[in-house]
C-alpha cells in the first residue's frame, strides 16, 4: 500500500503546533474523514477537527477545531466591570496576552 505524504506549509505547522493536533491525524483525516465541500482545497472533517489541503491533496494549508454548542452564558454588569478593570490593569503592567474582544 502506498503511503501518502503531505507537504506542510509553514502557515499550517504553526495553526497545529498551536491547536495541539498531530499531523498523523491530518493524514488519517484525508484516508478516513468525511470530505466536504470548499473554495480554497480539500476540506477533511475527522474526529472534531476540519483540515484543508490543495486541491491536488499534496500540501496542507491549515487546521482547526470544528465548531462546538456552548450554552450561553449571562454575566451581571458588576462582574463585566471588574474583568475589565482586571484586564486593563494588566495591560497597563505588560502581563496580558494582548486580546481584545
Amino acid at each position: 500500500m502506498l503511503k501518502m505524504t503531505i507537504q506542510e506549509t509553514e502557515h499550517a505547522r504553526q495553526r497545529r503546533a498551536e491547536r495541539a493536533i498531530d499531523k498523523k491525524d491530518l493524514e488519517l483525516a484525508v484516508k478516513n474523514g468525511r470530505e466536504l465541500p470548499c473554495r480554497f482545497g480539500r476540506k477533511y472533517h475527522y474526529k472534531g477537527i476540519t483540515y484543508i489541503v490543495s486541491w491536488d491533496g499534496i500540501r496542507e494549508i491549515t487546521c482547526y477545531a470544528s465548531s462546538f454548542k456552548m450554552k450561553r452564558v449571562y454575566i451581571s454588569a458588576e462582574l463585566l466591570q471588574q474583568y475589565a478593570r482586571s484586564f486593563l490593569l494588566e495591560v497597563e503592567h505588560g502581563n496580558s496576552c494582548g486580546y481584545v474582544w
